[in-house]
């Protein structure tokens, strides 16, 4: 798999989004600014909403390669990834609802081939969609290069970051708390640790009420689970999966070997 790195990436991110802090409650003094970038369907719109809580000016976008734009890899940040097999399974259902939105508005979503080029991945069941994904085939709805781009980035900042302080890496699993299959322990403690980076301290009190006002209800969530690949992946999905991304899961930090 890593004879991918020497494709010419292609130089976008998709779904990509920014936001600023409100005034929702008092503001936290951050000593650095707060840059976030993140792997696509890993609880981008989450993390945006728990920041737009504590009113930190912040910056968030989808991992991209693209240096000439407001979101260059420079300076203190966090880089947040997920589990690949639930990235996957998270990707087929949201690229479904996309393409069903764009039916009925006649829009295509920013990244996303245009509505009438994605009949034949309409037509395909749920599990050839799911191993159109894993093995990067057509007709999937997206630019192949544009969701290999995101992972290996990502992998590059993991690398980074072993020898690097300025990047801390974060995990979907640790920002989504009870409702989604994780814990308030691990949130409070990813949330302090996020905030620490850039030089500032949260009162637990505050962390509290943040955990009971975020989860759900944010622009592209599905169903915001930990392990929802083990409900759709069957025995050809992992053994297409292993081959060609087991070593991203390792590196992660998801697992130890290919015996799972």
């Amino acid at each position: 798999m890593r004879k991918v790195t020497q494709i010419l990436f292609l130089i976008f991110g998709f779904f990509s989004c920014s936001a600023n802090a409100s005034d929702t409650t008092e503001p936290l003094g951050v000593s650095h600014p707060v840059q976030i970038f993140t792997l696509p369907k890993s609880g981008t719109w989450l993390i945006q909403k728990i920041m737009h809580q504590l009113s930190i000016n912040y910056q968030t976008a989808h991992l991209t390669d693209e240096q000439n734009n407001s979101y260059s890899f420079s300076g203190r940040r966090v880089i947040n990834i997920r589990d690949l097999r639930d990235f996957f399974s998270s990707l087929r259902s949201f690229s479904n609802k996309v393409i069903e939105k764009g039916i009925r508005t006649g829009i295509t979503h920013g990244g996303f081939n245009p509505v009438d080029q994605c009949e034949e991945w309409m037509s395909m069941s749920a599990d050839q969609q799911l191993m159109a994904l894993i093995t990067l085939s057509e007709p999937i709805p997206l630019p192949k290069l544009i969701i290999l781009n995101s992972i290996i980035v990502a992998d590059t900042q993991v690398q980074q970051s072993h020898y690097d302080p300025s990047i801390l890496i974060t995990k979907f699993e640790s920002w989504i708390g009870e409702k989604g299959g994780g814990s308030f322990s691990e949130f409070s403690t990813t949330l302090e640790k996020t905030l620490n980076h850039f030089g500032s301290s949260i009162e637990q009190e505050t962390i509290n009420h943040v955990y009971q006002n975020y989860y759900g209800d944010t622009a592209t969530f599905d169903k915001g689970q930990i392990g929802r690949w083990k409900e759709d992946f069957k025995a050809e999905h992992i053994a297409a999966f292993k081959e060609l991304w087991n070593n991203y899961l390792i590196n992660w930090g998801y697992e130890s070997d290919a015996n799972w």
